[in-house]
C-alpha cells in the first residue's frame, strides 16, 4: 500500500461517487482496489477519479481490452477497505449515510455518465445495484437538491420524466465529461444556451 493517509472532503466524495455509481472495489489481501472498466471513446470519463488518484498518490494500471474498452485497476489502499466496509453488503450497494452530505451536481454527473441511456421519452437512471430503501433516499435526494423528478420502476431503474430533462442537463452539464457532452445533446439538444 502506498499514497496518503488523509484526504480532502472533495477527494472522498469523488472516490466515493466512482466506487457506487460506476467502479467495483475487490479486495485484495489486507487492502481494496477500485476498479473502474469503461468505453475507449469514454475514457475522459476518468479524468476526475485520476487526478484524485495523483494527488494522493495511490498508484493504478490502465489496461487496454479488444472490445474497445479500458480497465483502471487501483493499488490497495485503505481508504478503498473504508468505502467497501461501509456500501456493500451481501453483493448490494448501500448508500452511506455521511456520502448523501457529499452528493452534489458533480457527484450526480458521475452517477449520469456512469449509467444515464435513452428508453423511448424517458431518460434511465440505473440504479439497481441499491436497495429500495437507498433508490428512495436517492430519488428524494435529486428532486429535493437538484428539482429533478425520479420515478423508480420494480427493477430498480430510475427513470427521468421528459418534463425533468432539462432540468437535470442543466444542473449537470458543466461537470460532464466532453464525449459525455456529445452524447447527451442527442438526449437534450443544445439550442442557444438552454437545453431543450
Amino acid at each position: 500500500m502506498e499514497g496518503v493517509t488523509t484526504m480532502n472532503k472533495d477527494d472522498m466524495k469523488i472516490l466515493y461517487a466512482y466506487s457506487l455509481f460506476n467502479g467495483s472495489i475487490n479486495t485484495q489481501g489486507k487492502y481494496c482496489t477500485l476498479c473502474q472498466t469503461v468505453l475507449n471513446e469514454n475514457m475522459d470519463f476518468c479524468d476526475k477519479l485520476i487526478t484524485v488518484l495523483d494527488r494522493l498518490k495511490i498508484g493504478y494500471k490502465l489496461y487496454k481490452h479488444v472490445t474497445n474498452q479500458t480497465r483502471l485497476v487501483t493499488k490497495t489502499h485503505s481508504v478503498f477497505d473504508r468505502i467497501y466496509s461501509r456500501t456493500r453488503h451481501d453483493s448490494h450497494k448501500y448508500i452511506d449515510p455521511h456520502f448523501i452530505k457529499m452528493f452534489d451536481v458533480e457527484v450526480l454527473a458521475i452517477w449520469c455518465m456512469a449509467s444515464l441511456y435513452k428508453d423511448d421519452d424517458y431518460l434511465r437512471l440505473y440504479s439497481g445495484y441499491f436497495v429500495h430503501y437507498d433508490r428512495e433516499i436517492l430519488k428524494k435526494h435529486i428532486k429535493n437538491k437538484f428539482y429533478v423528478e425520479m420515478n423508480l420502476n420494480k427493477h430498480g431503474h430510475g427513470y427521468i420524466p421528459k418534463a425533468s430533462h432539462n432540468s437535470l442537463m442543466q444542473a449537470i452539464w458543466c461537470h460532464l465529461a466532453p464525449s459525455f457532452r456529445l452524447k447527451f445533446e442527442r438526449f437534450a439538444p443544445l439550442q442557444g444556451d438552454e437545453i431543450v
